[in-house]
């Protein structure tokens, strides 16, 4: 019963956070596009500034989650210092030094995140009941969605009525609403014995685990090669205007908009998937890229309608891999290792984004519709050639034992 009760401690805590985080990130690009002169410059630094960051720290947060015998006290620390943050911001609203406070609370922001993101994921595992794991996780990526369609709304009005000032409060308000409902998570009691392995140690012993689990490791190095892919998506897809400029309607909002309903589609069911193979994890993304390609076609027959189905077909495979390898790594990965794990998927998964980014940026110019193709083309060679080793993989045991 108190597991159960745990399921709306911690979403509502996490979802708190994520639209607190979504609309003052909205709200500091605006604040920062508004400077002139080198508006791109200071964007560019701030973007960059939090995958710096994670790649740097995110190893160290999931070793200090696992040595935790009560992961409640990362959550609430790091919540807690987040809205400490935000506070300090707060005085700065005003000031000739507004740019640099930004630039360094989002780097505090991004420090304490790769100490709390290994935590929150982890603590699912001990949190939640096992057959509860992936409809949690269906729930909160739907969720999530809403968030995330309502975030630039919501940060707009704020800034329109309360200013930047508000929206820097609001979100340290939900960093403390987060770290409310985090305080009073019920976990079963963990003793763990006294660790005197040093901190090097810990992450190599994690990162043994996941070089000889085989299928997951395979599944790690898939999702960082094709995000250097969506990377590139992710920095064509404003510039969709430029391909349809007969429409009286935003391209990219259309293409946002379907993709948060694909993915709240695929949410409503895709738990009832949760325990899948490997194969079938990557058959998702292979749609994905299939979505692109009819994104780039819609682009050539002028067709707005097709492009916001390929929207939705994107977001909606996509969605249906998170949800799925989310749960399945949260229920297989043993109980010493899951921090260590999910700090490890979430550096090498931001590790080729920024390359992604830069390559395609150099590659192509906003207007050249053919980097829809070679993006689309790019994820489905790379989802079949993981897919071949996937299935040769799965093939050894039976060979070794016939």
């Amino acid at each position: 019963m108190m597991k159960r009760k745990n399921e709306y401690k911690l979403g509502i805590g996490t979802l708190t956070t994520a639209l607190g985080n979504l609309v003052y990130d909205v709200a500091c690009n605006i604040v920062l596009s508004n400077f002139s002169g080198r508006s791109s410059l200071y964007t560019a630094i701030y973007q960059s500034s939090e995958l710096v960051i994670g790649i740097l720290v995110n190893l160290f947060g999931g070793v200090f989650s696992d040595r935790a015998n009560d992961k409640r006290k990362i959550l609430v620390v790091t919540d807690l210092l987040c809205a400490l943050s935000c506070f300090g911001l707060a005085f700065f609203t005003n000031s000739p030094y507004l740019i640099s406070a930004i630039i360094l609370v989002n780097i505090l922001l991004a420090l304490f995140s790769s100490f709390n993101s290994p935590a929150i994921s982890s603590i699912v595992k001990f949190a939640l009941e096992e057959d509860r794991i992936g409809r949690y996780n269906s729930i909160i990526r739907g969720m999530k969605e809403v968030v995330r369609v309502s975030a630039p709304v919501i940060s707009i009005f704020l800034l329109d009525v309360l200013g930047f000032r508000g929206v820097v409060l609001f979100n340290a308000a939900t960093f403390l609403i987060s770290a409310l409902f985090e305080m009073y998570l019920y976990l079963p009691e963990i003793e763990k014995e006294k660790i005197k392995s040093g901190i090097w140690k810990d992450m190599k012993e994690g990162l043994d685990f996941i070089f000889h689990s085989k299928a997951l490791f395979l599944l790690i190095l898939f999702g960082a090669l094709v995000n250097f892919f969506f990377a590139g998506l992710g920095l064509f897809l404003p510039y969709t205007k430029n391909f349809f400029k007969e429409s009286f309607l935003n391209p990219y909002v259309i293409f946002k908009s379907t993709g948060a309903v694909g993915g709240i589609a695929a949410a409503l069911f895709a738990y009832i998937l949760n325990k899948q193979k490997t194969q079938r994890m990557i058959i998702y993304i292979v749609f994905c890229g299939i979505s692109i390609l009819l994104l780039y076609s819609a682009i050539q027959m002028q067709t707005l309608i097709l492009g916001a189905i390929a929207a939705f077909g994107y977001s909606f495979f996509l969605s249906c891999f998170n949800i799925t390898f989310m749960t399945n790594v949260q229920i297989n990965t043993p109980e010493e290792y899951i921090g260590r794990v999910f700090s490890v998927i979430y550096t090498l998964l931001i590790l080729f984004m920024p390359v992604g980014s830069f390559l395609f940026s150099a590659l192509f110019t906003t207007d050249n519709a053919s980097s829809y193709l070679v993006i689309g083309l790019g994820i489905i060679a790379v989802s079949l050639g993981t897919l071949v080793l996937s299935r040769r993989i799965e093939k050894k045991p039976k060979d070794m034992s016939g």
